[in-house]
């Protein structure tokens, strides 16, 4: 009976460090994109808006390459390895919210560019990342996720009303990001004091 109680707990600790982990690289995934997009905000305030194209490719191919890791560690603690479907429909959520974003919003709005692409750019983000909560978790936790996608969301009827519409939506997202980081810190600590 003493063996079963000490199986028990070990179980138990090996959980908790799991749960701390699948948060803790959640935050670091987050984390690397807000210090790009606060980077992209920096280097506009230098450069302009000349260079946003060839900024936004390599950043995302450095974060792919940055992010191959902690993905690999996350979905070795998350996703099954037979479930290799996952992969496809996060594939196909964030190409979903790249057609609804950046072509079909821009398109049928009828407003200055600007509100179009500030618009596009939070349909993107909240369907993209929605599309990769549902397919990770079913709708059945991961609720450190939800600021992410939900804010963005929220303030899209706003998006017509600010001034400097881009950099407003910019902000949003960054702030969507930010809330999701500190959940997942706040879960992998909860996990971890158990």
């Amino acid at each position: 009976m003493e063996d079963v109680k000490e199986l028990k707990n070990v179980l138990e600790r090996i959980e908790e460090k799991l749960i701390a982990a699948e948060n803790i690289y959640g935050a670091m995934n987050f984390t690397f994109w807000l210090a790009v997009m606060t980077l992209f905000y920096i280097l506009i305030g230098l450069f302009g808006t000349g260079f946003s194209a060839i900024y936004w490719c390599i950043a995302i191919i450095l974060g792919i390459v940055f992010t191959k890791r902690i993905w690999s560690r996350f979905v070795k603690i998350h996703i099954s390895k037979s479930d290799r479907m996952t992969f496809v429909l996060i594939a196909f959520s964030w190409m979903i919210g790249s057609v609804v974003g950046w072509v079909i919003i821009p398109s049928i709005l009828e407003a200055n560019v600007e509100t179009k692409l500030a618009t596009g750019l939070l349909t993107f983000i909240s369907l993209s990342l929605f599309g990769q909560w549902i397919t990770l978790t079913k709708g059945k936790g991961g609720w450190e996720m939800l600021p992410s996608f939900l804010l963005p969301a929220i303030m899209l009827p706003f998006a017509w009303n600010v001034e400097r519409a881009l950099d407003w939506a910019g902000f949003v997202i960054a702030l969507g990001f930010l809330v999701t980081i500190m959940l997942y810190l706040n879960s992998a600590f909860r996990a971890v004091e158990k």
